[in-house]
This record gives structure tokens, C-alpha cells and sequence, in this order.
């Protein structure tokens, strides 16, 4: 008797069992999206800086980025734009990257800037969508605004040097 009630409890066991395995099968996507880590990558910028200010037209702007990165594994697009200190927007190179490493006080950046920026100051404005493994939608920031100037590389070139 007893050797038939652990038959029946074994085989009850088996069709759960593989009810289960079943259904998992079934359901990856939702399992998924149930057990994804829906933690931001960004929990706060604090400041930029830019540390090669002034730039001649065209070089790459190299930005110092003080933030709390708890996540590494979101790649980031990046929309950038400076405007100019006569309100003037210019388009920046748009970018698409892995998104860094987690941790660190601070990260350094090269940003392309264009030929065509004319002389002056500028502030840099970065838009930031990171998007996250199985989660729907992107982690949107802005990124703190970052000072710098373009400088003037005709007056340079026009100054004369003065020999005796």
C-alpha cells in the first residue's frame, strides 16, 4: 500500500513538473520582461566641465562628466547640440556607444564639434537614452549643459610677428 501511494505522489509530481517546464518554455518573453533589472543606469549627473577650453573650429571638445553610474550593461545614444551664446543652435555629431563603465567618480569625453562653428562662447547640451536589457523603454537624461568658447583662428593667423 504504502509503495503505491509514493507511485502516485511521484507520478503527480512528474506532470506538475512538467507542467512547469512547459509553461516556462512558453513564456520567455514575459519571463523576461518579469525578471528584468529595471534599476536606471544613471542615478544622478552632478557637474561637467570642459577641459580643453578654448578649441580651435572643428577639434573634439574633451568634456569632464561627474556622475552616479550604477549600471554598465545599457548602451546609450546620445543627441548633441550647441547653442551659441547668440542663441544660435548647432548641430553636434550625434553618437552611439556602449555606455561606460559603472562606478568612478568622473569620466573624460571627446565630443566632435564642427568646422563650421564660428567663433565664440558655446554650451553644450547632450541629450542621453540608454536602453537597458529587456526593459521597453529607454532611461532618458540630459546631461548637465557644459561652458566653452570657440576661438577665433583668423585673428591668429593675421597677427605678424615683429623681427629687428
Amino acid at each position: 500500500m504504502a509503495r503505491r501511494v509514493i507511485e502516485a505522489i511521484e507520478s503527480r509530481v512528474t506532470l506538475v513538473l512538467s507542467l512547469i517546464i512547459i509553461a516556462l518554455m512558453l513564456m520567455p518573453p514575459q519571463l523576461a520582461g518579469w525578471l528584468a533589472d529595471r534599476t536606471p543606469p544613471i542615478v544622478s549627473f552632478i557637474k561637467t566641465e570642459a577641459l580643453n577650453s578654448p578649441i580651435a573650429p572643428g577639434d573634439a571638445l574633451i568634456v569632464r562628466i561627474w556622475r552616479d553610474k550604477i549600471r554598465d550593461d545599457c548602451p546609450v545614444t546620445s543627441t548633441r547640440y550647441a547653442v551659441s551664446q547668440d542663441g544660435v543652435t548647432v548641430d553636434i555629431e550625434d553618437g552611439q556607444w556602449g555606455g561606460g563603465p559603472a562606478g568612478g567618480e568622473y569620466f573624460d569625453f571627446a565630443y566632435p564639434t564642427g568646422h563650421a562653428m564660428p567663433p565664440g562662447n558655446y554650451e553644450l547640451r547632450v541629450h542621453l537614452s540608454y536602453q537597458c536589457p529587456n526593459v521597453a523603454e529607454p532611461f532618458q537624461y540630459e546631461q548637465p549643459a557644459t561652458l566653452f568658447r570657440v576661438r577665433d583662428e583668423r585673428a591668429k593667423s593675421n597677427k605678424t610677428e615683429v623681427t629687428e
